[in-house]
């Protein structure tokens, strides 16, 4: 299950915001577009620890809370590294599985949700804004696929909509999106995410990493639902020790 383009930005923060003086959403989506694009380019390799519970629900009836089929949760150092292709991936190092440490080998969980950093918010990139309408309401940004998406090249706004939040400082603290079927069945993306984001300071830049994401899938009569939270987030390095020089046959 993938989360795809669900993700962190930073943002600077905007003048007025909180204020009597509220910016236009043409203003904020220039500067939206403005630092989705600066972070898509510049966010370095880095890591952080991932913890993590993965369900499979059984809807309740009625009022019933629904009932729980499978748990599993763990921990993980969580790697995001750019590749030549300029794109994020995650790798993850599992430290314990349901409370004891991972010795190796495979285990089965009901979902598992990645791409929270692989890239930007998307909705807000600037080859991206065409394809979507947006509305604007003091601290939030309302958006979903603009009519004729399907139409314009390189759009994946079908059946997408959601909103962001902005803190007092005019930085994105939340996300939440679904997608139609027919948006999922499109693009692969999972019907339900959100994500709180939080700054992390990487070589002296700070960014609005997620801190915190929470993924549901229909899975049949079942539901699947991955929750994650990120903490200790930094710079990914790698050190290489040179041994003393000998003769080889």
């Amino acid at each position: 299950m993938r989360l795809s383009q669900v993700i962190p930005i930073t943002l600077l923060a905007v003048a007025g915001l909180g204020h009597a003086q509220q910016p236009t959403l043409e203003t904020l989506l220039a500067r939206l577009g403005e630092q989705a694009a600066a972070f898509d380019r510049s966010l370095p390799n880095f890591s952080c620890l991932q913890t993590a519970s993965s369900d499979e629900l059984l809807p309740g009836k009625k009022n019933e809370p629904p009932r729980v089929l499978r748990h599993v949760t763990f921990t993980a150092n969580l790697r995001v590294r750019r590749g030549a292709d300029g794109q994020l991936t995650e790798a993850a190092e599992f430290l314990t599985v349901n409370g004891q440490p991972f010795t190796g080998g495979g285990f089965t969980m009901p979902a598992y949700a990645q791409g929270g950093f692989r890239q930007a918010l998307a909705y807000f990139l600037p080859g991206q804004q065409a394809c979507y309408r947006y509305t604007l309401s003091t601290d939030r940004i309302d958006f979903e696929g603009a009519p004729d998406a399907a139409k314009l090249p390189g759009c994946r706004s079908v059946g997408v909509r959601g909103f962001v939040t902005l803190d007092p400082t005019g930085n994105i603290q939340h996300l939440e999106r679904r997608v139609t079927a027919q948006g999922t069945a499109l693009y692969a993306l999972i019907p339900f995410a959100q994500v709180d984001l939080a700054p992390v300071t990487l070589n002296d830049v700070t960014y609005q990493l997620s801190s915190h994401m929470v993924s549901e899938r229909p899975n049949g009569k079942f539901l699947d639902r991955f929750e994650s939270t990120y903490t200790n987030c930094k710079l990914f390095t790698a050190s290489v020790t040179l041994g003393p020089a000998s003769d080889a046959p």
